[in-house]
């Protein structure tokens, strides 16, 4: 490969990762502008009611991954998830979606 074909590739890259950069900043930003005008998220809570004592996957903003565990309870907008060796509380608000496991 030419070292024209390297300055294309790296291009390539630098450009794939800054438009995906991009994106993330404006989804941040009009959740900061609505924050500001007080449109508030809030967690449908009897549909998280039906996922109590099951295994669920759980992805919460901010994390790459998500994480697995038993939901114990709900008490207003926190879960309290059991994992293998500890108990995670989690904000409803920070959660972006919720899979059960069969």
């Amino acid at each position: 490969m030419s070292y024209s074909g390297f300055i294309g590739a790296y291009v390539a890259i630098f450009l794939v990762l800054f438009l995906s950069a991009a994106q993330r900043r404006r989804i941040f930003r009009k959740n900061r502008r609505q924050a500001k005008k007080g449109v508030k998220k809030t967690m449908p809570v009897e549909m998280i009611k039906e996922f109590i004592g099951k295994t669920v996957s759980i992805y919460v903003e901010g994390e790459l991954g998500g994480f697995q565990g038993k939901i114990l309870s709900m008490e207003g907008n926190w879960l309290k998830v059991e994992e293998k060796k500890h108990i995670r509380l989690v904000n409803g608000d920070m959660i972006t979606q919720i899979r059960a496991i069969k």
